[in-house]
């Protein structure tokens, strides 16, 4: 909307404030459905930026969010091709990411820079630790 907007004003007065407890919300109610949603939506909103050419300035952030929302696929050595594949532009920006853990960034570097034996290793070791894939 911001890109469209012909003119944008702040104000410093709250004039909406949504804090009702919903429990049929995106944000309380992730499944791989919203999880799904979500990618799809980062990839429209990259090819919209990209046809506005005006991706590089948000490319870092979005960047960030598409790491968050695939980072259930490098807790599965199964899954390790979809991590890879999907937007491999976001790599470059694992370390820098505010959205995962330490753990998960070493095992997405790791995939990244084909030693996918460390994030073998790195599961197996959550294995022995949890006793059950998690």
């Amino acid at each position: 909307l911001m890109l469209n907007a012909k003119k944008i004003v702040r104000l410093n007065k709250v004039l909406y404030n949504y804090n009702k407890m919903n429990l049929m919300s995106i944000t309380r109610n992730l499944n791989e459905k919203s999880i799904i949603d979500e990618r799809v939506m980062y990839m429209d909103l990259i090819n919209y930026l990209k046809e506005k050419e005006v991706y590089k300035y948000y490319e870092k952030q979005i960047g960030w969010r598409i790491l968050r929302n695939k980072q259930e696929w490098v807790l599965d050595k199964d899954t390790y091709d979809k991590f890879i594949s999907l937007h491999p532009e976001c790599h470059k920006y694992i370390w820098s990411c505010p959205l995962i853990n330490f753990k998960l960034k070493v095992m997405m570097w790791t995939l990244t820079h084909h030693l996918s034996f460390i994030s073998r290793f790195m599961l197996f070791l959550r294995f022995l630790r949890h006793g059950k894939k998690i």
